[in-house]
């Protein structure tokens, strides 16, 4: 028998509840991650977009706060320089005035000595 062959057949059998099971826990698991990442994509992406919105309204306040500060401050800056251009003009205005006041005070002191007249 021992150069002879032999053929057999063997069947198997076995038990894959435990392994489908697992299968099928790992399959449900695995769905459940995906979806929470989906979910947190679209979270991340509605943030994104209110953020930007909210980021945007504040940013464009602050543009116009800082425009009508700019304004203001130029308008105040004008008033002063006009100020200070009516300030030395009258200075100057004021100077020559006095002068003349002067000019004339000793005239008319001048005229009194000569004519005799005293003032009171």
């Amino acid at each position: 028998m021992a150069g002879e062959q032999i053929d057999t057949n063997v069947v198997l059998t076995a038990d894959t509840s435990q392994y489908d099971q697992s299968m099928s826990a790992s399959a449900a698991q695995t769905q459940q991650l995906a979806d929470t990442v989906d979910s947190l994509g679209q979270k991340l992406d509605k943030l994104s977009k209110s953020a930007g919105r909210k980021l945007l309204g504040v940013t464009a306040a602050d543009v116009a706060t800082i425009t009508a500060a700019t304004a203001a401050y130029s308008a105040y800056e004008k008033q002063m320089s006009q100020l200070a251009a009516q300030s030395a003009t009258l200075d100057r205005t004021m100077t020559a005035q006095m002068r003349t006041y002067g000019s004339y005070t000793r005239s008319v002191k001048e005229l009194r000595s000569e004519s005799g007249t005293t003032p009171r």
